[in-house]
């Protein structure tokens, strides 16, 4: 009993009604079939393949955002320090500007005008006395009690634009025992040649100011010429720098010589004194000449 063909076979008789060998039908329809199952696998691959691309790209994409959220959570702490440092470099940068402010602010707040001239005279004036009664109770505490008119000077003086007042206050009160408020420009012209042109004026306008001191003030005018001039010689000497004179030698020798042409005078002092010492002599006295020959 033959057995029953392959429904392949009978399939492949009914594309072939022609027939074939059995053998040959039957390895056509084997190898018809491998090629079938070869193609159906090839198939079944590529779409598994296909399958898998999307999948493998989806991995893709995942690891690459999971890896983008990490950079992002990383670069977090770093932006937040980098904001911290330029928080902390803001005050700063701000400091120039907050000078300058401050700066600004300070300029206008200078005074619109300065003191004037009277303001600081009165100013000067005030401390001068103010340190001249210091002086004063200091000189009665030590036993050495100053006459009104001495305190008066000393306080005039202070209050002028003196650079050395207690030395000009000491000299005011001896000028007085050589000159006289009779003459007036004698005064004035020794106050300026000892004390300078602006102290001397300024104690020059006050005595005048202060009649009530007048009768005390020539009460200490001394009675002869030749003591005046002893005396006037004496207080140029006390300020300068010279040294191994006396005010009574030097006095003697000025009172004798004709005093009338000043090359006489230096001659008569280098011949005295030597070249040296007599030059240094007439250089000091030059100027007070035109006030000895007034006394």
């Amino acid at each position: 009993m033959e057995e029953p063909l392959p429904v392949v076979y009978e399939a492949f008789l009914a594309k072939q009604p022609g027939g074939l060998p059995k053998e040959d039908v039957l390895q056509e329809a084997a190898e018809s079939e491998a090629a079938s199952t070869q193609g159906t696998t090839v198939e079944a691959a590529a779409e598994l393949k296909a399958a898998e691309a999307p999948a493998a790209t989806g991995k893709a994409q995942g690891n690459r955002s999971r890896q983008s959220q990490r950079n992002r959570k990383a670069a977090k702490p770093a932006a937040s320090q980098d904001k911290a440092q330029v928080t902390t470099k803001e005050p700063a940068a701000k400091e120039p500007a907050a000078k300058e402010t401050a700066e600004k602010a300070d300029g206008a707040k200078e005074p619109a005008s300065k003191p004037s001239a009277q303001d600081e005279a009165s100013g000067a004036a005030a401390v001068g006395a103010q340190t001249a009664v210091q002086e004063i109770a200091a000189a009665n505490l030590a036993g050495e009690e100053e006459s009104p008119i001495q305190s008066l000077i000393r306080e005039i003086v202070y209050g002028s634009r003196s650079t050395t007042p207690q030395k000009d206050a000491k000299s005011v009160y001896e000028l007085f025992s050589t000159l006289s408020m009779a003459t007036l420009t004698e005064v004035n012209t020794a106050l300026k040649i000892f004390i300078g042109n602006e102290a001397g004026n300024d104690i020059y306008r006050e005595l005048k100011e202060h009649q009530e001191c007048r009768k005390a003030l020539d009460d200490l005018y001394l009675p002869t010429q030749k003591e005046r001039f002893l005396c006037y010689v004496g207080i140029v000497l006390d300020r300068s720098d010279l040294t191994d004179l006396t005010a009574e030698e030097l006095g003697k020798f000025l009172y004798h010589i004709p005093r009338k042409n000043l090359n006489s005078i230096r001659a008569s002092l280098q011949k005295e004194y030597g070249h040296d010492q007599g030059s240094k002599i007439y250089t000091v006295y030059k100027p007070h000449f035109k006030v000895l020959n007034k006394i």
